[in-house]
C-alpha cells in the first residue's frame, strides 16, 4: 500500500476524531508556536488540522501531498544567518512524522495556502522513526519512498519561516524536537501591535488589535490596564480580552472595550502600559511589549453634522441649514435631499439623516417663531448688580431707537444702540429721582417688520 492509499483509508476516522477532540490553536500557521528553545517535547499528537487546511493541492505544491494531517506549526525569525538542522524523534518509533518548511517573510502565513510562500524543504517519506535535517540527508524535498532525512539548509538573517509537522500515522503519541545548526533562530522578538481593526461605520466601543505574534492570555489584564486610549472622542479603556482565550492559552488578537464610543473622525492613539497584573503583553517565550509602545490609527468615515443650537426666528426671516459632508447622501424631515436647505416659515422642528457609504449621522434643530422684544417695567440703579440698567432686549432687531421722558415731557435719555442702556442718570453722572418715566421704542426686525412700543418704567432707589 503506498502513502496516498494509506491516507485515503484513514481520512474518515481522522475527521471523526477531530470533531470529537477539536483543534488546537497552533494547528494554524497564524498561531504557530514561536521557537524560543532548542528543544520541544510534544506529549501528544494533535488531531486533524486547524481552522484552515493550509496545504490544499493545487493551490500549494508542497511535497506533503495529502495536506495537513494531525498537524502542528512552529515559526521563527532568524537573528543570525547560518545552517538549520533538527531532529524529530517520535515517542513511538512506529510513528511516521512528516514536515515542511516555508519562507513566509514576504507573504506571512496567508502565502502558504495560496502558494506564494515558497517551500524551502519538505519530507514526505513513508518510513517511520526519526526524521529531520542533518549532514547525512540527501534530498531537500523527499517523496514517499525517499529517505527520512534531508540535508541542512541555509537561513537568511531577518527572514521568517514557518514549519509544519504532520503525524501521518494518526497515533496519539507525541515527539521530541531538537534544533541544531549554526543559525540563531530563538525568538527574542517582542510582541507589538501590527494593526488596529476598527469598523469605520458605526460608532463602536470595541477595538481589536492584531499582534505581531501570540501573547499569553494570562498577560492580558482583564481590567484593560495594559492600555490607555486617547483621541477626539476622549474616553478610556473599560476592559480587555484575548480573542479565543476561553479555549486557548495564547491569542494573536486582543479586544479592547472603551468606556465611550468613537464618535468623531480624527487621530487616535492606543498606548501599551504595565497592567494591574504587573506585566505588559508577554509572548510564550517571555518577551514583553515595551512600556509606552503606542500605535496610531485614523478614523475618517464617520459623517458629522451639526445644525446648531435651537433658536427663534421671525416669520419670513431666512435661515440656511447646512449638513454638507463628502460623498454623502441626505434626507431632511421636510423631504428635501440636498446638502443644505433654506427655511423662512416658523415654528418648525427639523432633522436630517446623512449617509456616507452606510455610515450614518443625524441632528435636529427646534426653531420657534419669535419677532419679540422685552422691555422691563422697573429698574433700580443702586449698583448691586441686579436690575441696575434699563433698555430693550431683543435678538431680532436690526434698527432700534429708544426715547425716555420724565413726567413733564422732558427727554432724559436717547439711544440707537441696544447695548447702550439707561443707568438712571443725566449722562453726566447726576442721578434722576425716583419716579415713573415714559419710554417710546421704534425699530425694524430682521424680517423687515416695523416695531414700536410705548410704556412706563419705574425708577426705584
Amino acid at each position: 500500500m503506498n502513502k496516498y492509499t494509506r491516507y485515503i483509508l484513514i481520512l474518515m476516522p481522522v475527521l471523526i476524531s477531530a470533531i470529537c477532540r477539536g483543534q488546537s490553536p497552533e494547528q494554524d500557521c497564524i498561531n504557530a508556536i514561536p521557537v524560543c528553545s532548542t528543544s520541544f517535547s510534544q506529549a501528544n499528537s494533535n488531531v486533524g488540522f486547524g481552522n484552515v487546511q493550509e496545504l490544499s493541492y493545487p493551490f500549494t505544491t508542497s511535497c506533503l501531498a495529502a495536506g495537513e494531517q494531525n498537524s502542528i506549526w512552529y515559526t521563527f525569525t532568524v537573528n543570525t544567518a547560518g545552517s538549520l538542522e533538527f531532529t524529530l524523534t517520535p515517542a513511538a518509533f512506529t510513528d511516521d512524522y512528516d514536515w515542511a518548511i516555508f519562507d513566509i517573510t514576504s507573504t506571512g502565513c496567508p502565502g502558504i495556502p495560496n502558494g506564494t510562500a515558497p517551500e524551502i524543504a519538505c519530507n514526505y517519506s513513508v518510513f517511520p522513526g526519526v526524521t529531520g535535517m542533518n549532514a547525512t540527508g540527501d534530498l531537500i524535498s523527499s517523496g514517499p519512498l525517499d529517505s527520512n532525512t534531508a540535508p541542512p539548509i541555509n537561513l537568511v538573517a531577518g527572514n521568517t519561516y514557518a514549519m509544519v509537522i504532520n503525524n501521518a500515522t494518526s497515533s496519539t503519541g507525541g515527539y521530541q524536537l531538537d534544533f541544531a545548526g549554526t543559525a540563531n533562530l530563538l525568538d527574542n522578538n517582542v510582541p507589538v501591535p501590527d494593526s488596529i481593526l476598527h469598523r469605520e461605520c458605526d460608532q463602536q466601543d470595541t477595538l481589536y488589535i492584531q499582534l505581531s505574534e501570540a501573547v499569553l492570555c494570562s498577560s492580558i489584564a482583564a481590567d484593560g490596564s495594559d492600555f490607555t486610549f486617547s483621541g477626539p472622542s476622549g474616553g478610556s479603556v473599560y476592559t480587555a480580552f484575548g480573542v479565543g482565550c476561553a479555549n486557548a492559552t495564547s491569542a494573536n488578537t486582543i479586544g479592547i472595550v472603551l468606556n465611550n464610543a468613537i464618535l468623531f473622525n480624527g487621530l487616535y492613539t492606543l498606548n501599551i502600559n504595565t497592567g494591574s497584573d504587573g506585566t505588559t503583553l508577554t509572548d510564550i517565550c517571555g518577551n514583553a511589549t515595551p512600556v509606552d509602545y503606542n500605535i496610531n490609527f485614523i478614523v475618517t468615515n464617520i459623517p458629522e453634522v451639526n445644525l446648531g443650537n435651537d433658536t427663534a426666528m421671525c416669520d419670513g426671516e431666512v435661515l440656511i441649514l447646512d449638513a454638507t459632508n463628502v460623498n454623502t447622501t441626505y434626507y431632511w424631515s421636510n423631504g428635501q435631499q440636498t446638502p443644505g436647505i433654506t427655511l423662512n416659515d416658523y415654528p418648525i422642528l427639523i432633522w436630517v439623516n446623512v449617509d456616507r457609504n452606510g455610515c450614518f449621522a443625524r441632528d435636529s434643530i427646534d426653531i420657534q417663531s419669535a419677532c419679540s422684544i422685552f422691555v422691563p417695567n422697573a429698574f433700580s440703579p443702586n449698583n448691586d448688580g441686579f436690575n441696575d440698567i434699563f433698555g430693550a432686549i431683543s435678538a431680532q432687531l436690526t434698527t432700534y431707537e429708544i426715547f425716555i421722558y420724565d413726567r413733564w415731557g422732558k427727554r432724559v435719555f436717547y439711544s440707537n444702540n441696544l447695548d447702550n442702556t439707561w443707568d438712571g442718570t443725566d449722562g453726566w453722572g447726576i442721578p434722576y429721582p425716583t419716579g415713573v418715566y415714559v419710554y417710546y421704542i421704534q425699530g425694524n426686525f430682521r424680517n423687515g417688520e416695523n416695531f414700536n412700543k410705548t410704556g412706563n418704567v419705574s425708577l426705584l432707589r
